[in-house]
């Protein structure tokens, strides 16, 4: 048996770069006509879940179903969330005009808003792309989610902030940098999911 073998590790971790980077170009693909963004992020994520439960994939085929159950339903969630996204630059254009007035809180404000945008944001896609439900309950239990588990919401925002930015500094890393950070909004939202169903039942 090869080095390069599925079953052995260097086998597995190639494969499993290959599906992220292939799901990372499917994502690229499915945003281009723009108001397709929280369709094709929707299935990026529900497949990148399948792959981190150990689940079986078919990487073109599962993340098509995805896209195709899901795109009817995304263009009013792209609608509330580009509302909340565009609103929510000008009160970052008003922290960033008091941070030019000395207002060192500002910075506070500034960062608290963005952690809101970012994670928010994630819980809203992430809960999306596992269950069907309406709108109204989606953005209640994300909302809820987003604040009753701090702390991985907390890694959620370190990771997409520290992911950005390396790809700014090393823009090759683009072909799998939404791969990856598709799995670990899944793997820590994942967990807020279900720490949640469980003290539900």
């Amino acid at each position: 048996m090869g080095i390069f073998n599925a079953d052995r590790p260097l086998g597995k971790m190639l494969a499993d770069a290959y599906d992220l980077m292939l799901l990372s170009v499917l994502w690229f693909v499915g945003c281009l006509p723009i108001v397709t963004i929280v369709t094709s992020t929707t299935a990026l994520l529900f497949v990148c879940g399948k792959k981190l439960r150990g689940e079986e994939i078919q990487v073109g085929a599962d993340f098509y179903k995805s896209y195709r159950q899901n795109f009817k339903m995304s263009f009013p969630l792209l609608l509330i969330l580009g509302i909340f996204w565009f609103g929510s630059l000008f009160y970052l254009f008003i922290g960033y005009r008091s941070l030019l007035q000395k207002m060192t809180l500002a910075w506070l404000f500034i960062i608290i808003l963005i952690f809101e945008l970012v994670v928010l944001t994630a819980f809203i896609l992430l809960l999306f792309s596992r269950y069907e439900t309406s709108i109204f309950q989606l953005l209640k239990n994300a909302l809820f989610m987003s604040h009753a588990y701090l702390l991985q919401s907390l890694f959620i925002f370190l990771w997409s902030i520290g992911l950005s930015l390396l790809v700014l500094f090393m823009p090759g890393l683009f072909v799998l940098m939404p791969g990856v950070l598709a799995c670990l909004i899944n793997y820590f939202g994942g967990a807020a999911i279900g720490h949640h169903l469980n003290h539900s039942k």
